[in-house]
């Protein structure tokens, strides 16, 4: 009995350990952009969750001094995400453009609006703007 309980409780162990080495999404940085103020950095970043998935375009804000969260398990950067498209980054041509220090506009030259699964105005005292040229 207590040799199954070890067996199990490695099983875990390990199990856990290889869902966050190998995470089911690759999250990859495409280009970003700092405020004026050096307070705040903007990041636009494609993400695969698995072969047969559909890439995924997101811009993901955070402090200009703080680094990217990626999920434990998942490898994608879920926190301070403020816009969501579901479309490559590279035929989507998204764009970040610091205003003001707390005024951003996120261009995106070719998006499908079909895809796009969120945008979000504001984050914390960052207001977000939109200029979505759609196919």
């Amino acid at each position: 009995m207590a040799f199954a309980i070890v067996l199990i409780a490695m099983f875990a162990v390990l199990t856990v350990f290889y869902l966050h080495v190998r995470p089911r999404c690759s999250d990859q940085i495409f280009s970003g952009a700092t405020s004026p103020d050096g307070r705040w950095s903007a990041m636009v970043m494609e993400a695969r969750c698995g072969s047969e998935s559909p890439f995924l375009t997101h811009v993901n804000l955070h402090g200009a001094n703080e680094s990217i969260k990626l999920g434990y398990f998942s490898g994608k950067a879920d926190d301070g995400e403020v816009f969501l498209l579901e479309q490559d980054a590279q035929s989507a041509g998204v764009s970040l453009e610091w205003t003001t220090s707390n005024r951003l506009t996120v261009s995106c030259a070719h998006c499908q609006r079909d895809f796009l699964k969120k945008r979000i105005q504001h984050w914390n005292d960052v207001t977000i703007t939109y200029t979505l040229n759609s196919r």
